[in-house]
C-alpha cells in the first residue's frame, strides 16, 4: 500500500490462533541480520524447535488463507450484517468477525453465555479481572457457514440484555 516493502530489514509474524498452530517467524534478506538473531536471539536459542507437525499445519493454513479470497469476502459480509442488524447498540472494534457485544454485569453475561449454548450457539463470556467491572461482554466468533437465519435468531436472544 505505501510501497516500503523495499525498506523494510525484518518481518516477524505469529503462527498462533489464525494458522491453528503456535511458534513465530522471523523473515529477512539480510544474511547477517538472520545469523545475529539466530546466535543471539535468546527465545529462539532457548526454546524448543517446532514439531513437523506444526510446522506443516502452519503451511497447510497458510495456503488455504492465501486461496481464499471468496471466504474472506462471505467473512466480511456476514461480520458486516451481523453489525447491522444488531443496530443501535454500540459495537467496539474494527469491522472484524470477533465481535465484542457488552453485556456489563457478569452473572448476566454468563446466563446469557450458557441460554445461547442451550441454543447451540458457542460465545466466549469475558469477565473482570479479564476486562474493567462493569464491561463484561460476549465475544462472539463468526465464520462462513453462519446462516442469516442463525445471526438472526442470536440477535433477538441478544436484544433485551445489550448494554445501552
Amino acid at each position: 500500500e505505501m510501497q516500503v516493502q523495499k525498506h523494510v530489514d525484518i518481518i516477524i509474524g505469529t503462527l498462533g490462533k489464525s494458522l491453528a498452530s503456535m511458534g513465530a517467524y522471523v523473515v529477512s534478506d539480510s544474511p547477517i541480520l538472520i545469523d545475529y538473531l539466530i546466535n543471539r536471539a535468546g527465545e529462539f536459542i532457548y526454546s524448543t524447535f517446532l514439531s513437523p507437525s506444526q510446522v506443516g499445519s502452519a503451511e497447510a493454513a497458510v495456503k488455504v488463507l492465501q486461496s481464499s479470497q471468496t471466504n474472506r469476502e462471505s467473512l466480511h459480509k456476514v461480520s458486516t450484517h451481523f453489525r447491522n442488524i444488531l443496530g443501535s447498540t454500540e459495537i467496539q472494534g474494527p469491522s472484524s468477525p470477533i465481535i465484542p457485544v457488552l453485556i456489563g454485569d457478569p452473572v448476566k453475561t454468563l446466563e446469557l453465555k450458557y441460554s445461547l449454548l442451550q441454543k447451540g450457539v458457542l460465545v466466549g463470556a469475558v469477565r473482570p479481572p479479564t476486562v474493567p467491572i462493569d464491561t463484561s461482554r460476549l465475544r462472539i466468533s463468526l465464520h462462513t457457514g453462519v446462516t442469516q437465519e442463525a445471526l438472526n435468531e442470536v440477535v433477538e436472544i441478544l436484544e433485551p440484555w445489550i448494554k445501552p
